[in-house]
């Protein structure tokens, strides 16, 4: 059978061989004493059958070019394979890439760019993220912010999705620095950052404290014609009440209620968080009610910071009543919602119900934490219960949860109370075994039962 023959039902001359895998490729894979004779020239084949071998054998040998330290030879058969319009797959794509980024020829993949967009049109891969991931994880930052300029300026249109994956990377491994320099350079360049982008570096900044840059950056959003989300407005009130910026942080939840956003139960869970704070429940409660009206309903975060603020109110009754929605809606309590009502019951001197409360904690499955410990150690201090304090105390440390400087105050006070000055001292001497230093309160509490004391000798 002649070598030039294709199958009986399409009779065509085969192409040379040059043709389908190109001179480079025929160059490198031939030498005297070893002809390149490719199988499927002697056997009958069709057009279709042809192209997937095609397709196969070339991508084959670009990535085996690639293998074996011959990029030229490489990215010659790939302009190749484009030339015959034969596609490429991803991987071999991403194996030549990566290549490419390793030997440092990013001028290259930038020559090449276009053609390898083309080629992957259609695909899930994304070529200018694959390369920007790339450098990042070799630390080659300047080398990405200047990939990322050159292909703008080459006329490349780069999605803004793709450039808030790598912003995140960024923020994600606490680059700030870097993540702001390549926001610089999207504001500058393009593409034009979105609401997403904008949220990542104000949310960056509220974590880091620079509250100020992140409202410049929310001033910076609204003059680019940018319409701020409920996530921006989430992040910058609730960053605003942690620093303790109460009045610009009710400004801007106002101006996010104005705007016309349905906002959620997470901002309103901070805005009633904020009232508590500064012991103003019936603003916390007022904003409960309106949480109600827009039709949100209260999650167990919510619901904690309403027990929370009654309690410190003295209103441990109608706290009962909220713990009460809670179990009836089906949420399970947290642990931080058992010890805001054991502390209220505790401070109402109701140890009782507390030790009920905290029981029924118990069989839920919790293990208390130090704060929880510390809630009772301090309400049985109150009473004059050393013993059951103490009891308590050392059962936290066998369970293996370490003392706190706090814990150890409440046991000093109790016993100086009561006028035990050598227990208050055998307790202030115990915090050395523990590796925790007294603080102001513990010398205080010290020097005014020594005080105490020594009035009684006196009189």
């Amino acid at each position: 059978m002649s070598t030039t023959s294709l199958s009986a039902s399409n009779p065509t001359p085969f192409p040379p061989i040059t043709y389908l895998i190109g001179p480079a490729t025929l160059s490198a894979y031939t030498t005297p004493r070893r002809p390149f004779v490719p199988l499927f020239i002697c056997c009958s084949v069709t057009e279709s059958w042809l192209r997937l071998h095609i397709f196969s054998i070339q991508c084959f040998l670009i990535e085996n070019f690639c293998r074996n330290g011959m990029l030229d030879s490489s990215i010659e058969t790939f302009i190749h394979m484009c030339k015959l319009g034969v596609p490429v797959s991803p991987y071999v794509l991403s194996r030549m890439l990566t290549f490419l980024v390793d030997s440092n020829r990013i001028h290259v993949i930038l020559d090449l760019y276009g053609q390898v967009c083309k080629a992957l049109r259609g695909q899930c891969f994304c070529v200018y993220e694959f390369v920007m991931v790339a450098l990042l994880n070799k630390g080659k930052v300047e080398t990405g912010l200047d990939f990322h300029s050159a292909v703008i300026e080459r006329g490349f249109v780069v999605d803004v999705v793709a450039c808030n994956k790598i912003l995140k990377r960024l923020c994600k491994e606490n680059l700030i620095g870097v993540g702001k320099d390549f926001f610089n350079v999207l504001i500058m360049g393009g593409p034009a950052p979105n609401v997403v982008t904008f949220s990542m570096m104000i949310n960056a900044d509220c974590k880091d404290g620079k509250l100020e840059e992140a409202i410049k950056l929310y001033k910076v959003m609204i003059e680019k014609g940018v319409s701020p989300d409920l996530v921006v407005y989430s992040i910058l009130v609730d960053g605003l009440f942690r620093a303790g910026k109460l009045e610009e942080g009710l400004r801007l939840f106002s101006e996010a209620l104005d705007s016309g956003i349905r906002l959620d139960v997470v901002i309103f869970s901070s805005v009633m968080d904020a009232y508590v704070r500064i012991g103003d429940l019936v603003k916390s409660v007022e904003v409960y009610g309106r949480m109600l009206k827009e039709g949100i309903s209260p999650n167990p975060v919510s619901y904690t910071i309403l027990i929370n603020g009654m309690c410190q109110d003295g209103k441990v009754m109608e706290a009962c009543g909220i713990f009460g929605q809670i179990v009836k809606c089906g949420f399970v309590p947290s642990i931080l919602t058992y010890s805001s009502l054991i502390d209220g019951m505790c401070k109402l001197g109701n140890l009782k119900d507390a030790f009920y409360l905290y029981e029924s904690m118990i069989k839920t499955g919790y293990e208390p934490d130090i704060i929880l410990y510390g809630v009772i150690v301090n309400g049985l201090c109150k009473q004059g219960l050393m013993r059951d304090a103490l009891r308590f105390f050392f059962q936290a440390v066998y369970r293996g949860v370490k003392p706190n400087v706090y814990t150890f105050n409440m046991l000093i006070d109790g016993f100086c109370r009561l006028k035990r000055l050598s227990d208050a001292v055998k307790v202030f001497i115990q915090m050395g075994v523990y590796n925790i230093k007294p603080d102001m309160v513990t010398y205080t509490v010290i020097i005014k039962g020594i005080s105490e004391v020594g009035r009684l000798k006196m009189r």
